[in-house]
């Protein structure tokens, strides 16, 4: 008796709360991981809430820690908040392949 075995793939588009899916160009060094990042995070990442980025390379990735701010108003400083943070796992081609949110 023969079997056939037939796999299908599915193909999911990764979005996390916050990221846009705008293009970004190859990532070749820290600075322009941190750019990719600026990229995804554009919504979350403003003039008015400025964010912190570090950044490290993981394998064949790069990880960027992003830590993001807030205000009570427009008149107030910007503070940091629990929770406020995340990481970001980018390929070579500055696409996000894992989001990790903090809490």
């Amino acid at each position: 008796m023969r079997c056939l075995l037939v796999a299908t793939v599915v193909v999911t588009s990764f979005c996390a709360p916050g990221l846009s899916s705008a293009e970004t160009k190859a990532i070749t060094d820290g600075g322009s991981a941190i750019t990719a990042a600026k990229t995804h995070l554009s919504e979350k990442c403003t003039a008015s809430t400025p964010c912190t980025f570090e950044v490290q390379r993981d394998g064949k990735l790069w990880r960027v820690f992003v830590e993001f701010t807030m205000r009570n108003s427009p008149k107030e400083p910007v503070f940091k908040f629990p929770g406020g943070h995340a990481w970001l796992y980018l390929d070579e081609n500055g696409n996000v392949v894992r989001y990790t949110g903090g809490q």
